[in-house]
């Protein structure tokens, strides 16, 4: 069962694809290339990877180190700062950073959609088209040197070369579509150095500035510089699977005495797979269509967000009390989606949920399509002067709306 927006070429807007996909688009390899004239040098560049490392404003673990296709500890790099005579936590050594960038290698800026604005606004923006949770990563590479052995991840894989040159190798996946309690590491062909995939590389190819590639979870994979550094943005599709769907309603099954009762283990296993049996039977369709339901909404509202998409959150707390009919707001942010909550609508916004009682849903209509409006206009849609500020209060929380200037005049 698959919608439109998952058999679609990702960040189509952006990207020119090789091929056409048949099916989900999410499921095979592709190529290709930045259209706009930044050709992706616009989310980060070498000099800024350089300010965030050797000023030391970033911390472990928000800064990770790999050579010779292992990861190095963090006592490698790790430095000692104290301020105000406290130690700072996570503190990183520039100049250890430098050295160790100097014999071959790389850097692994972890997270970068928590505290990087441009690469997390690009995933916030994927994230609200998929309804999955996606991640980024920065990686900085010298010259001549491998990335880490080859490996598959449990998420799917868009590269974005920003610089430089990388090459890419890519194989068809040793188990399909594999789940997050399913990593390579746990497979014994990891532990094996010598181990070669059964088939040839699907995909051999060089990123050059520009260049774009998707790789889907499962896909074995692993990149090598040549003659020139490399620094790519690695962005990671969180996908949300029937399991995880599946395992938060049978959490929502732990309302039936049924589910809760416990298990005699001291009889035959074969007994206890029958009693399992006999337990999920007997209860009804319409208490699994429920716990379904409650699956559903679990999995909708977990769709984690971090600092980028927050921007905005604390001026909306400083302006917190002095909303009045004359304040102005706008749009926030990225989507915000509704989901039936028990029989209550509930906005899933940015930074938080607003559930709302049927004339707040009225209220959210009227509004909902513009794109910016006085918290007067509210008393159209029926709520009175303290009903109106507590609604849009509420809104701004969860970064639903932003605050917008109000006209000199008193009028717009």
């Amino acid at each position: 069962m698959l919608s439109d927006v998952l058999r679609r070429p990702l960040l189509a807007d952006r990207i020119d694809w090789d091929e056409d996909a048949t099916g989900s688009w999410l499921t095979e390899v592709h190529h290709g290339v930045d259209r706009r004239q930044e050709r992706f040098g616009d989310l980060v560049s070498v000099a800024e990877v350089d300010r965030l490392l050797m000023t030391g404003l970033l911390r472990g673990p928000f800064v990770r180190m790999f050579r010779d296709e292992r990861e190095l500890p963090f006592t490698d790099f790790g430095g000692h700062e104290t301020l105000a005579g406290e130690e700072v936590v996570g503190a990183v050594d520039p100049r250890r950073i430098a050295t160790l960038v100097r014999t071959g290698a790389t850097v692994s800026l972890t997270g970068a959609h928590r505290w990087h604005v441009p690469v997390g606004q690009l995933c916030l923006e994927l994230s609200d088209t998929l309804g999955h949770p996606v991640q980024a990563n920065i990686y900085l590479t010298p010259p001549r040197r491998k990335g880490l052995r080859l490996h598959y991840d449990t998420h799917d894989v868009v590269v974005l070369q920003v610089a430089g040159m990388k090459t890419w190798e890519v194989y068809e996946p040793v188990i399909e579509a594999p789940l997050p309690t399913q990593p390579w590491s746990a497979r014994p062909e990891a532990a094996d150095p010598g181990w070669v995939p059964p088939t040839p590389a699907r995909l051999r190819r060089d990123l050059r500035r520009g260049d774009a590639l998707f790789v889907p979870r499962g896909w074995l994979h692993r990149a090598s510089t040549d003659g020139e550094l490399s620094l790519h943005v690695t962005i990671g599709i969180l996908a949300r699977t029937w399991w995880h769907v599946i395992e938060d309603m049978v959490r929502a099954a732990g309302r039936s005495p049924a589910v809760r009762a416990t298990v005699d283990f001291s009889v035959p296993s074969a007994e206890i797979v029958d009693a399992v049996v006999d337990v999920v039977s007997s209860l009804s369709d319409d208490f699994w269509r429920e716990a379904a339901r409650q699956g559903v909404i679990a999995q909708s509202i977990r769709n984690e967000r971090y600092a980028p998409h927050f921007a905005g959150a604390l001026t909306a707390a400083l302006e917190s009390g002095l909303l009045d009919d004359g304040s102005y707001l706008g749009r926030g942010t990225g989507t915000v989606r509704v989901v039936d909550r028990g029989g209550q609508p509930m906005l899933v916004g940015p930074a938080g949920c607003v559930v709302l009682d049927p004339v707040e849903m009225a209220a959210w209509q009227f509004v909902a399509g513009r794109d910016e409006w006085p918290v007067s206009s509210l008393a159209e849609a029926g709520l009175d002067p303290p009903a109106r500020v507590s609604f849009v209060d509420r809104l701004l929380e969860a970064g639903i709306v932003v605050s917008r200037p109000r006209p000199p005049d008193g009028s717009r």
